[in-house]
């Protein structure tokens, strides 16, 4: 591995001047993709692209940098998914987020909202609507942690350095993590609530959301439909890695090369793409899921990008 690596964090900026960028990851070949590196597995770098994860030998890998420049987005309040996984890698949970297929919710205020999905153990944070421009930020817990007030307690922690705004840190600072509530600070809500998870696990929610962006990009349900209907068959997606090796190295951001000299796929696991299950919430539940995920629709609105100039691919 080229002995010159930059390790700039930057974390410190968050919640103060602006966002943090994505880690930028450069190969010899002057090809390079940006991401979040996740963690270093026995020689590999783990980095989370923004619908997908890939796995790069470090050998193969010229340069690192974790960019500290802010990125101001207007007054944004929410941060993009790049700074929300920086601050979330640093969580002793976050290096093993993992994506997950985000099964469409058909009740309650993410009715047909598009969003993307990370699991760690029984913690699962999700991001609503464009992950570069966030409607809404969300962590669940589920089981033996759904009722632990100290791990409530945490996911507030992490989810502070993701808003903007300090009053906006003061309003989810001030919740009473034991009761349902909901508090609205100027176009923003923050709740607390508890319900059953796609997989059917009774999840406390911590939920930041803009009504208003939800309502921009939320779907018809004729096109919900559309999308349960695309969503059958193999395909790749969120919960599955791939690797670059071989000596090759990934073509752009968003594709790798496996050790056979193909190209890798990300995004959209086999099995993601399958419809899953239905779970069956309460009655009184807020939160109801069904067949098909949102894979189809970021694979289409997100097609793969263009090989990196200077790869050769």
């Amino acid at each position: 591995m080229n002995s010159k690596m930059t390790w700039v964090l930057g974390l410190g900026l968050l919640g103060m001047a602006g966002f943090s960028r994505a880690d930028t990851i450069v190969f010899p070949s002057g090809g390079q993709i940006q991401g979040v590196i996740l963690k270093d597995v026995e020689g590999s770098l783990l980095i989370h692209l923004k619908h997908g994860i890939v796995t790069v030998p470090k050998a193969e890998v010229a340069s690192i940098t974790k960019d500290d420049e802010a990125v101001l987005r207007g007054h944004a309040r929410l941060a993009p998914w790049q700074a929300c996984l920086r601050v979330l890698v640093a969580r002793p949970w976050g290096p093993d987020l993992r994506p997950e297929p985000a099964m469409i919710i058909d009740s309650g205020p993410f009715k047909n909202v598009p969003y993307i999905t990370d699991r760690s153990g029984n913690r699962e944070f999700s991001i609503y609507g464009d992950p570069d421009e966030p409607a809404g930020l969300e962590i669940g817990l589920s089981k033996e942690l759904a009722q632990n007030p100290d791990a409530r307690k945490e996911a507030v922690l992490a989810l502070k350095p993701l808003l903007g705004d300090p009053k906006d840190q003061e309003t989810l600072g001030s919740m009473d993590l034991a009761k349902k509530g909901k508090s609205d600070r100027q176009g923003l809500v923050f709740e607390i609530n508890e319900d059953t998870n796609a997989k059917g696990d009774a999840t406390w929610w911590i939920s930041i959301y803009n009504p208003q962006a939800l309502d921009k990009i939320r779907l018809s349900d004729e096109e919900t439909k559309k999308l349960s209907a695309g969503s059958s068959g193999a395909g790749s997606g969120p919960g599955q890695t791939t690797s670059s090796g071989g000596g090759s190295s990934p073509s752009g951001s968003g594709t790798t090369t496996t050790s056979s000299g193909q190209p890798g796929t990300f995004g959209f696991s086999p099995g993601a793409q399958s419809g899953g299950s239905t779970s069956s919430p309460p009655n009184n539940s807020r939160r109801n899921y069904r067949g098909g995920n949102y894979g189809h629709y970021w694979h289409t609105m997100h097609p793969k990008p263009a090989p990196v100039k200077g790869t050769g691919k």
